[in-house]
């Protein structure tokens, strides 16, 4: 999973659990504390992913996406880092002041993407942050360093939304409410290419949260063996974070 938020509010399921149902109960005539700030106050990382500023994205195209879990990548000489995932726009980061984004309509990404796509293909830059010695790597809502060097897997095109992108109603969600839990949904129709959705990607094998995972790149003749890059341990390939 990946959204547009660096990290995650909890460590857990069991935690999601309690805070999904700390914001269920906190709506309008909820006695103070509410339940969420009472929640809040014994987790520090859940507070800090509520009051992150979010601000509205020009696009769908224009908004990074961060995975939330850690995979075990190992290279041709049988060296092994943990990274997390992320998609970086290839056409840069772009956000919407708080008056242009009041006044946009509540699906305007969703039309947007539409017409985007039908000038051509929108393009990621898949990357790895790799976790340094010591970095927690099972729990996604601690954040590793953004000058943890990164490697280049390739680029992410989607050409075309998914059948189920299209089934999606765009009054589902709010693009000025602030929350990023609507933003997980920004990554629109993403597939590998032969699945549907034209696109091209590429794919952990074996992938655990924690565990191993060997790169396939996606074609349309079918998922073909691609040795992972060489060098990823020794730092030959580092970009400065974004």
């Amino acid at each position: 999973m990946a959204h547009s938020y660096n990290g995650f509010p909890v460590s857990t399921g069991e935690e999601f659990l309690a805070f999904a149902r700390a914001l269920a109960a906190s709506g309008p005539g909820a006695p103070t504390p509410t339940p969420i700030d009472t929640f809040m106050a014994s987790h520090p990382q859940t507070r800090w992913f509520l009051e992150t500023p979010k601000p509205v994205p020009a696009s769908f195209a224009t908004e990074p996406y961060y995975g939330v879990n850690a995979f075990r990548f190992t290279n041709q000489d049988g060296t092994s880092r943990h990274g997390r995932y992320w998609m970086l726009p290839v056409g840069g980061v772009a956000h919407l002041n708080p008056a242009d984004a009041a006044a946009r309509p509540a699906g305007f990404l969703f039309d947007e993407l539409v017409e985007r796509l039908s000038r051509g293909p929108v393009e990621f830059r898949l990357v790895v942050q790799l976790a340094a010695d010591g970095d927690p790597v099972h729990d996604g809502s601690l954040t590793w360093p953004m000058d943890r060097p990164q490697v280049e897997l390739g680029t992410l095109s989607v050409t075309a939304r998914s059948q189920t992108a299209r089934q999606l109603s765009a009054s589902s969600f709010s693009t000025r409410s602030g929350s990023s839990m609507a933003s997980s949904c920004r990554a629109v129709g993403a597939r590998p290419r032969g699945q549907g959705g034209g696109t091209r990607a590429i794919h952990p094998g074996r992938a655990r949260h924690g565990g191993p995972a060997t790169l396939h790149p996606a074609s349309a003749r079918g998922p073909r063996r691609s040795a992972p890059h060489p060098r990823w341990c020794s730092g030959a390939r580092e970009m400065g974070g974004s």
